[in-house]
């Protein structure tokens, strides 16, 4: 015979008067009457009693509703049974008996504020089920009278049997969630936990896992029962805990842009929204690859239970597993030097470990050795492979962790002049790095001090070159005196003909960091309203201004991220914004574009100061990005730039993409100290006046690893305000460009420009052949007296170029400097290599007289067309050095001669 014994009333938190005596007579007589009267009943219907305390947020909770429910037997997810069917609250602390809230369950409000005591209130019903305690709605700590309906957490207790009077239970917003990461396959709802009889013992195994998850008796994680080397997600559910608590420490969900409409929004699973917080993380556990980063972003910035994740997971299952020991630090050391590396064990509070190199505790000095704390000292000798730091935890030898380290030999460069003329001299200068010492032995083809065949050289670096040309090439070495087998060099010429290199910036550029983030935007809408943005006034002009003026901002070189928002929100519109001494950070799949009416302004971003920067996460089409939208202004006659930097000092622009410029899209002037790198210049071919990056009137530029589309010059060192000196332009590709250029307003001298291993393709990424195809390029008007001197184009690939080299004086209506003649001096073309050129193709040097000629070196250039122009395109009165150069100029008052430098004819990969 079945038996069956119904709860009384509908609603699992329906109000009764029935007392216990009642109730165990109730279920006696029904036992009796189904038959099921040959098991004693008194034992199970016996009245026990458990205290405890719900906090929201760690702040008690008062006049909450709790319900003991004992699991639904007819299936997973049935539903459960209600043990408490008398009034049961939590105490509101007031003492008061005659208000609403006073019952037996908190003694009449006597307990304090949160607590209750549930003496009489439920009885446990036959064969030790299994009940979890529930505690709905009630006031976190809000205005008196509040009340949040959405408010509902619980602790699974495991078997009823087990509950005695010195059980204490704490409930709060971590035992929720680590009860609901035990129970959710069995579950439907709060009031709905339970099982068939084909799987009870596995949910019986589930409420055990509740205790590995949480601890119920203190309202922490991880649980008691926890094996030891075993983490129970323990920041996952922190973080998920502080994401219902913004609701649960709530009046509910009061509306749309609530906490709790917002986490009901991201959780339902393709049914009916979620009304409490209880049923939210079901939802959120039940399908864990839904809504992750937006659930994530809900995390306070210091909520109530630390430590959070610091970013978004991959999902949210919450698994147990056993912990890991993870090392961090550099990925190579040099020989001799310190390195500090850190140990983090994940799933136990107990962070030490015990440190080894290659399995030896503690290190040798053939390997390295490493401290109790972790600082690791290189050997002496770089490694011939890499050696391995480990860290063990002192709780079990098979928790380890560790990386492995390159020992790198101490290097030696080595500066100068590529080129010294017959008995000159020229300064070398030796750079150490690695090694505390820095003093070098200087050499001459391997020969200390040098000799008198192939020059000497001083201790100090000064090179005397022979009175003739040496027999041999000529290296200067300079080696480490404290690291003998670490050396470095440079091959010079030793010529009668004086040639200055370029060396470009002055500064050592590493790849930029991102700075760190000093406030977070996330996206409001979409790259879908790109072609009707909002209007201005209502755009995100004011909010991202606010935000870089905000104190936190404001001139610290932090940035403000622009972050992807909920609903697929992806974009930013905005006028004219400053940065001045911040940084603008512009997440993977974010792009800010050019509001409604910043076409009328000077330019999108303004930046000034120091250490501001402009910064891209992300690769390819994911790539953080700016878009002036310029496809949709074409022919307005707008001259708006995408970006200007004018004046500033460490400027970074790093990894963005910036694209649909109206104008240029990039535009420098002025300041000390740029690095533009790994950026993104999408503008097509066919839009006007855009150039790529102008660098006007700075000094100590790089431009390096870019990616260049754009409509004119591809770079453009000019001069408008001041001299522009110490550029390095290097490693990018150029398409569809008007090339690599010097002017066209140079007013004051250019000097120490290098342009080095630069791809320049005559169509851009379209297809469009470019109306302008140039090579490189140096331009000025003939009655300017501006001065160019010492630059150098080194290693240029070249593909479907018409103006393949071009430097001329005769370009006209661009000088408001000093009237005179141009002079162009020390202009180094040193390995070119041109395929494809388009039909048509020459080259010219152009110079203003015979008293003021231009003045180049071409050094292994190998053109596939090696005409010269014709007309106001001739060559003429120019002085051109030529070594292994396919093009020899000729012209009225034109003149070459023979030199002889180092280099070859790159080798070019389209």
């Amino acid at each position: 015979m079945k038996c069956s014994l119904r709860a009384m009333g509908s609603n699992a938190f329906q109000r009764n008067v029935f007392s216990s005596s009642i109730l165990g007579t109730l279920l006696a007589g029904a036992l009796a009457l189904s038959g099921c009267g040959t098991a004693p009943v008194t034992s199970a219907v016996k009245t026990l009693k458990i205290t405890g305390a719900v906090h929201g947020g760690q702040q008690p909770v008062t006049g909450s509703t709790l319900q003991l429910y004992a699991v639904g037997t007819a299936g997973d997810g049935s539903a459960a049974t209600p043990l408490i069917l008398t009034t049961a609250t939590t105490s509101d602390g007031s003492g008061s008996a005659t208000d609403g809230n006073a019952n037996a369950a908190n003694s009449l409000n006597t307990l304090p504020a949160g607590s209750f005591t549930l003496t009489s209130q439920y009885v446990c019903p036959p064969q030790g089920a299994e009940v979890y305690l529930v505690s709905k709605g009630g006031n976190p700590g809000l205005a008196a009278g509040t009340n949040n309906p959405a408010l509902a957490m619980m602790a699974a207790l495991g078997p009823c049997s087990g509950l005695t009077p010195t059980t204490y239970i704490f409930i709060d917003e971590l035992t929720t969630v680590g009860s609901v990461a035990a129970l959710y396959p069995y579950m439907t709802s709060y009031a709905a936990i339970g099982s068939g009889t084909g799987d009870a013992t596995a949910l019986a195994n589930a409420f055990a896992k509740v205790n590995e998850y949480t601890n119920t008796s203190t309202g922490a994680v991880p649980g008691p029962t926890l094996p030891a080397s075993t983490y129970a997600s323990s920041t996952e559910i922190d973080t998920l805990a502080d994401v219902i608590a913004q609701c649960i420490n709530s009046a509910g969900n009061t509306g749309s842009t609530s906490a709790c409409a917002t986490l009901f929004a991201y959780t339902p699973n393709g049914g009916t929204t979620p009304t409490d917080t209880i049923g939210a993380v079901i939802n959120i556990l039940q399908n864990p690859n839904q809504n992750v980063c937006p659930i994530w972003q809900m995390t306070p910035a210091t909520g109530p239970y630390m430590p959070t994740l610091s970013a978004c997971p991959a999902n949210w299952n919450l698994p147990i597993s056993p912990w890991a020991v993870s090392v961090s630090g550099a990925s190579s050391v040099y020989e001799g030097a310190t390195s500090q590396y850190t140990a983090t064990v994940t799933g136990t509070t107990n962070q030490s470990v015990n440190w080894l190199v290659n399995n030896v505790a503690g290190g040798n000095s053939t390997v390295g050795t490493i401290s109790a704390t972790g600082l690791y000292t290189a050997p002496t000798v770089a490694t011939s492979t890499a050696v391995t730091i480990s860290a063990v935890s002192v709780l079990s030898s098979t928790a380890t962790g560790s990386t492995g380290v390159t020992v790198q030999p101490v290097t030696v460069g080595v500066n100068g002049p590529a080129n010294v003329l017959f008995g000159q001299t020229g300064q070398y200068t030796a750079t150490v790095t690695g090694a505390s010492t820095t003093t070098v032995t200087w050499l001459v083809n391997n020969v200390a001090g040098g000799s008198a065949a192939e020059g000497t050289i001083s201790t100090s670096g000064v090179y005397t070159a022979p009175a003739i040309a040496p027999v041999t090439p000529v290296t200067i070495s300079a080696q480490s005196t404290a690291f003998t087998a670490s050396s470095g060099s440079i091959g010079i010429t030793v010529s009668p003909t004086s040639l200055t290199y370029a060396t470009g910036d002055t500064r050592t550029v590493t790849q930029p960091t991102y700075p760190g983030i000093c406030m977070t935007l996330t996206a409001q809408f979409l790259s879908t309203q790109r072609s009707s943005p909002p209007a201005a006034a209502s755009d995100d002009t004011s909010r991202i201004q606010a935000a870089l003026n905000s104190a936190a901002c404001k001139n610290t070189g932090l940035a403000v991220e622009l972050a992807l928002g909920g609903g697929g929100s992806n974009a930013f519109y905005s006028e004219l914004i400053t940065l001045n001494g911040e940084g603008l950070t512009i997440d993977s799949g974010v792009t800010l574009y050019g509001g409604a009416s910043y076409s009328t302004q000077s330019e999108l971003i303004d930046i000034k100061g120091t250490n501001s920067s402009l910064n891209g996460v992300g690769t390819g089409t994911s790539q953080g990005a700016v878009d002036g939208r310029g496809d949709l202004y074409v022919g307005t006659g707008s001259s708006t730039r995408l970006v200007e930097a004018t004046p500033t000092s460490n400027l970074i622009v790093y990894n963005v993409t910036l694209e649909q410029s109206i104008y240029p899209n990039l535009y420098i002037q002025g300041g000390n100290g740029a690095t533009v790198w790994g950026v993104n210049i999408l503008t097509p071919d066919t839009r006007a006046n855009a150039d790529g990056i102008d660098l006007d009137s700075v000094t100590n530029v790089t431009v390096t690893n870019s990616t260049v589309e754009d409509g004119d010059d591809g770079v453009a060192v000019k001069t408008n305000s001041s001299a522009a000196s110490n550029i390095t332009v290097t490693n990018n590709r150029f398409y569809g460009s008007h090339g690599l250029s010097i002017g066209s307003i140079p007013n004051f001298t250019v000097s120490n420009v290098l342009f080095l291993n630069n791809y320049l393709y005559g169509t851009d990424l379209l297809g469009n052949v470019s109306a302008d195809a140039n090579g490189l390029v140096i331009k000025i008007d003939p009655s300017c007296a501006a001065t160019v001197q010492q630059v150098t184009y080194q290693n240029t690939c070249m593909t479907g170029v018409k103006h393949l080299i071009t430097f001329y004086t005769n370009y006209a209506n661009t000088c408001s400097g000093a009237a005179g003649n141009p002079v162009f001096t020390d202009i180094l073309v040193n390995g070119v290599y041109a395929t494809n050129s388009l039909s048509g193709a020459y080259s010219y040097f152009y110079g203003a007289s015979a008293t003021a000629p231009s003045m180049a070196a071409l050094a292994h250039v190998s053109l596939d067309m090696n005409a010269q122009g014709s007309g106001t395109t001739a060559t003429q009165y120019a002085t051109i050095s030529l070594d292994s150069s396919s093009l020899t100029p000729s012209g009225t008052g034109v003149t070459t001669n023979t030199f002889s430098t180092p280099g070859s004819v790159p080798t070019c990969s389209f």
